[in-house]
């Protein structure tokens, strides 16, 4: 989690959750419980807690998430917005509601089996297996810190880096 202004770092933690980690702790039979979902909400929330005080000490007005598991949660609720579903050159900017992503979160948990999920409309069969515990956490992400919309960039956690490091060198000021 990241918070910043004007291409500032104010605030940013890496916490040891994902979705395959995850998948592993609370859904490793490839099974959805309603037992394994409240306890892997109570989970994330535990670990994020953490970063509440940041929150609230230096707010926000948007909220990106960047990964496979938010590319595929926002391919879900695109489809699900669109009947038939128009198919998008890139979801880059893509926004979305919680209210969105939690219908796709029901829909995600009431599909119990790994071969169930497989039949939803929007989601990469090679994705089902570990996008319920993904799309806990961004929606116990969205529950704690109260965000009530997301956009979605293609750019990831590795583009950051790369640019945060090339930032920090003089070879980027002689280029």
């Amino acid at each position: 989690l990241l918070l910043g202004e004007c291409g500032e770092t104010l605030d940013a933690r890496s916490f040891k959750l994902g979705a395959v980690r995850l998948t592993d702790r609370f859904f490793a039979d490839g099974d959805v419980t309603a037992k394994a979902v409240k306890s892997c909400r109570s989970y994330v929330r535990s670990v994020i807690e953490h970063f509440h005080r940041a929150v609230r000490e230096h707010g926000f007005d948007t909220a990106i998430v960047a990964s496979g598991t938010a590319e595929a949660l926002a391919t879900m609720i695109h489809v699900r917005r669109s009947s038939p579903a128009a198919p998008l050159r890139t979801l880059n900017c893509f926004g979305f509601t919680a209210d969105e992503l939690a219908a796709v979160v029901d829909e995600l948990c009431a599909a119990r089996s790994t071969a169930a999920r497989t039949k939803l409309d929007g989601l990469e069969s090679g994705r089902a297996d570990i996008i319920v515990a993904g799309a806990l956490i961004l929606d116990t992400i969205a529950r704690t810190f109260a965000i009530e919309r997301f956009t979605f960039s293609e750019a990831a956690l590795r583009e950051g880096v790369l640019l945060d490091t090339m930032s920090g060198s003089s070879l980027v000021h002689h280029l």
